[in-house]
């Protein structure tokens, strides 16, 4: 049996809002690029820290996770992983993809800095649009 978007994921859900998370401690970077997310017509909620972010990734569901790696109290990698419990599709965005921890590029999606607001609305999109990858089981 064909699985359908509604066999997976309630109506109404953050990926049917198009709800994002943007975590990025850079001040004019996270403007820029929230309001190209917004004309994008996504709906986007800022974060500057691990801790901002933590609080909203526990009290709201998101889609999308975009976490820059590098915080000044934490890393997007936590988030990110923290997020994929939550049933959120991540994206991580660095300058410094080399040395990554173990994984992280397995788990989460990655865009390198600099990049353009089309190569972030690909990303996006993209993400979005891709079914969440389910774990393996031994079964």
């Amino acid at each position: 049996m064909k699985k359908t978007r509604a066999d997976h994921l309630p109506e109404n859900s953050a990926a049917d809002r198009k709800q994002i998370l943007l975590v990025e401690d850079e001040r004019e970077l996270r403007e820029v690029l929230a309001l190209g997310l917004r004309r994008a017509r996504y709906t986007v909620d800022v974060a500057a820290t691990a801790t901002e972010a933590r609080q909203l990734i526990e009290a709201q569901s998101y889609a999308l996770i975009i976490a820059d790696w590098m915080l000044p109290d934490g890393n997007g990698i936590d988030l990110a992983d923290r997020a994929l419990e939550h049933h959120a599709r991540t994206l991580i965005i660095s300058g410094y993809l080399f040395g990554l921890p173990a994984g992280a590029a397995r788990r989460h999606r990655l865009l390198r800095k600099p990049f353009s607001i089309d190569d972030l609305l690909a990303a996006v999109q993209k993400r979005i649009k891709t079914p969440q990858r389910k774990p393996k089981t031994g079964l």
